[in-house]
């Protein structure tokens, strides 16, 4: 007989495929609870490896902002413009070599 009693059947108790005795869809002995904390598990690697993936490409695609080739042409436009001196932008080129 298949689903009728307590222990019998697929469902651990419910008659059929649906939730038994035993805790919903967990199979025996709760084995599901384990099964869907892994889950949550995962589903927070994958999320947080996506956020981290994200954050380096963003960087690298950004350039380095910071770097020396990138002051000498932020002199060089200052000093065309007129901002500073002719003294002031060969202290300066000096000091970024």
């Amino acid at each position: 007989m298949m689903g009728s009693g307590k222990t019998g059947g697929w469902g651990y108790g419910s008659g059929a495929w649906g939730p038994g005795m035993m805790g919903g869809w967990s199979g025996p002995a709760g084995a599901g609870g384990w099964f869907m904390q892994w889950i949550w598990i995962l589903g927070f690697l994958v999320i947080g490896t996506v956020i981290v993936l994200i954050i380096i490409l963003t960087r690298r695609r950004g350039g380095n902002k910071n770097s020396p080739a990138n002051a000498m042409e932020i002199l060089r436009s200052r000093y065309a413009k007129g901002e500073i001196s002719r003294e002031e932008f060969h202290t300066i080129r000096k000091e970024l070599q």
